[in-house]
């Protein structure tokens, strides 16, 4: 299937405002452009949780990757366990279905 989302790799970058983390973005490259996800103003024990949230969703290219090269490697095998379906349930969110 012909992907229709941003390439990877996502960076997490953050605005600064009087030098505390304030909002946490994740985008093509750590210095801009196209932003993929915005993960809020941040206060306090936010700051935490949104820089939690923005690594997470970067995460997202490699996780599809790692998950779509584990199921293709065990696709002839005959052992089919809940790992494998994680993954291809994974894949298909990813993918819309």
């Amino acid at each position: 299937m012909e992907t229709k989302h941003t390439h990877g790799p996502w960076k997490v970058a953050n605005v600064f405002i009087e030098n505390k983390p304030n909002r946490y973005f994740v985008t093509e490259s750590k210095w801009g452009g196209r932003n993929i996800a915005d993960c809020g103003m941040s206060t306090g024990e936010q700051w935490d949780i949104n820089e939690a949230n923005a690594r997470l969703i970067a995460a997202c290219p490699d996780l599809y990757e790692a998950c779509k090269a584990l199921v293709e490697l065990h696709t002839d095998n005959e052992t089919d366990n809940s790992i494998l379906w994680s993954a291809r349930q994974a894949i298909d969110k990813a993918e819309g279905k």
